[in-house]
């Protein structure tokens, strides 16, 4: 894409993201949104000093830094995996704990009640018993 830009749109670009960060420097940006933060940089930078610019980040309070050694200015570029796994390993850092699965809801103890239910179902069938037997009777003419 570099390639494709005219040279005034490149340079443009350039100068307003040095504007941007002269008017006031990205770590101390940073320093207001209190938010975690991590901060990968390439050892072999050739656009940034590496280490004098992770030491700025290192300073803000829940910053966590990351300078990888044998790659330049575009770790997501030179160095994807490393760069992925920290990513992941940060963000997965973040993540709140799961909540722990509701527990089921105690079963009815049945033995509580059974010699009532017992009885109560004894009565049930006499009834229905002797509801059929008069039923029965009534048929045959008794």
């Amino acid at each position: 894409d570099v390639k494709a830009m005219t040279y005034p749109a490149f340079n443009g670009s350039y100068t307003a993201s040095a504007d941007f960060t002269d008017a006031v420097p990205l770590d101390q940006r940073l320093q207001k949104i209190a938010v975690p933060l991590l901060v990968i940089f390439g050892e072999e930078d050739q656009i940034f000093s590496a280490r004098e610019s992770i030491s700025a980040f290192a300073a803000i309070p829940g910053v966590e830094t990351l300078l990888i050694p044998g790659v330049g200015h575009s770790p997501q570029v030179e160095a994807p995996e490393k760069t992925a796994a920290a990513i992941r390993r940060f963000a997965t850092s973040l993540a709140p704990e799961p909540e722990p699965a509701p527990k089921p809801a105690p079963k009815p103890n049945l033995n509580q009640n059974s010699k009532q239910d017992k009885q109560k179902a004894g009565q049930k069938q006499k009834k229905q018993g002797a509801k059929k037997n008069q039923s029965a009777g009534k048929q045959n003419g008794q």
